[in-house]
């Protein structure tokens, strides 16, 4: 089994000698770069796993030590290529490290560090990771290079694709596009317990090694009073919600998109209104971040706000605390003008990071229509580090085939629509 990737010139064979441990202690240059996070340029942090013998029993410690993260000037600009429909490379980071602080020499003296096997490194590694969240008060990364997003095989679209595999072969081929890319899971009021429907996804996502990327929606008045209607009925429920969603998918990596509409949507609340919002959205995002949960606030799309408003209303919302924002979600603008964006709202918040939903942008707008335009297709497919700064990820947040409401023949607002489903997948994005 691999090594975890945090130790230095780990042999899964056998455990290092006290001098190569030393030697690596001494001079190693950890080469796993880290970026801004949540507006600032932060010292990155990692966990030395050691070993030491005590009462002739093994105990496992862990260590943190600070890497601290400087920008590499000769790499500026090299994260700014346009997205394209072909294969999305992860973008190479613009960023070097300083050698990082030995253990003291009594530690050096006492511990030398031993390879575990990948499901117990895992299961040591992930509360130390957690914990080290919590220290510096924002999440780990779950959208590295090497990610692997959650494949829900109970999608709707998994299911339809199963129906159709007999009577209708070539329909549940196209299906199957959807069924088999990660989607984002929706929480709302209809999860009468969320606590305990977050901890179930979340632990079938562990068990896959992958991330689940959730959608938190009940925040009061959501929606306006629109298609969506509904949400919890006070801030104090709202807080326990959220923090019953938090407890749920704490145990292992988890990425939490908050509130769509929330922020861009909140000109039908009065300035109290408007305040009461941004309070619980803030307190939601410090919640979560807590329990080691990525957070990204959402931040409309490209043709609603303006930049300076959309700022504005973010940083009155916490995005500073959060990991970044979501664009586009459940919207049909392209990828390319929802990286404008993005790239619009970083330069009034400086250092912001970015997921765009590419769930149906696949042929971009229909004029201004939002509520189920007709003739749209599936965008880019779910991939995490795509070259193009400051993006994360291109996700699917929307579930492909779920209405926008009762409107243009659909029915209600997140009812399974066969139809619409198939009609995405026949006009997807090559």
């Amino acid at each position: 089994m691999p090594c975890p990737a945090r130790l230095p010139r780990c042999d899964s064979s056998a455990a290092p000698s006290v001098a190569r441990v030393a030697s690596s202690i001494d001079g190693a240059n950890h080469g796993d770069a880290g970026r801004p996070v949540g507006g600032k340029d932060l010292p990155r942090q990692s966990i030395w796993l050691a070993a030491s013998l005590r009462n002739s029993s093994w105990h496992v410690v862990f260590e943190v030590v600070q890497e601290v993260v400087v920008d590499d000037p000769r790499a500026a600009g090299r994260g700014d290529s346009q997205l394209t429909n072909g294969t999305q490379r992860p973008a190479i980071g613009g960023h070097s490290v300083t050698k990082s602080p030995a253990p003291s020499g009594r530690l050096r003296t006492h511990l030398i560090f031993v390879c575990l096997s990948a499901a117990f490194a895992a299961a040591l590694v992930a509360p130390a990771l957690s914990h080290a969240a919590v220290a510096g008060g924002r999440a780990p990364d779950p959208f590295g290079p090497r990610a692997k997003l959650y494949v829900d095989p109970s999608e709707p679209s998994a299911r339809q694709a199963r129906e159709w595999r007999t009577s209708r072969p070539a329909d549940a081929a196209l299906m199957d596009l959807i069924a088999k890319r990660p989607v984002a899971t929706w929480f709302g009021d209809w999860n009468t317990q969320v606590g305990a429907d977050a901890a179930t996804l979340a632990g079938r996502a562990r068990r896959a090694g992958a991330v689940p990327v959730v959608v938190a929606y009940n925040i009061p008045q959501r929606d306006c009073g629109s298609y969506s209607a509904g949400g919890a009925h006070s801030a104090a429920a709202y807080a326990k919600w959220i923090g019953a969603l938090a407890a749920g998918l704490a145990r292992g990596p988890a990425a939490v998109i908050l509130e769509p509409d929330a922020v861009a949507g909140w000109d039908c609340l009065d300035a109290a209104g408007r305040t009461r919002r941004a309070q619980m959205l803030r307190s939601a995002i410090t919640t979560l971040s807590r329990r080691g949960i990525a957070v990204d606030l959402d931040a409309g799309n490209s043709n609603w706000q303006s930049p300076s408003v959309m700022a504005a209303r973010l940083r009155s919302a916490g995005v500073s605390k959060a990991r970044g924002v979501a664009v586009n979600v459940s919207n049909f603008r392209t990828t390319s003008e929802s990286l404008t964006y993005v790239r619009a709202l970083r330069r009034k918040l400086p250092g912001l990071r970015a997921v765009i939903d590419t769930s149906r942008n696949g042929q971009g707008p229909a004029g201004d229509q939002w509520c189920n335009p007709a003739g749209r297709g599936l965008g880019l497919p779910p991939t995490v580090s795509p070259a193009a700064e400051p993006l994360d990820a291109l996700l699917w947040i929307k579930t492909p085939g779920e209405s926008d409401g009762s409107c243009n023949g659909g029915p209600a607002a997140g009812e399974w629509w066969p139809e619409q489903a198939l009609g995405l997948a026949m006009r997807a994005a090559r």
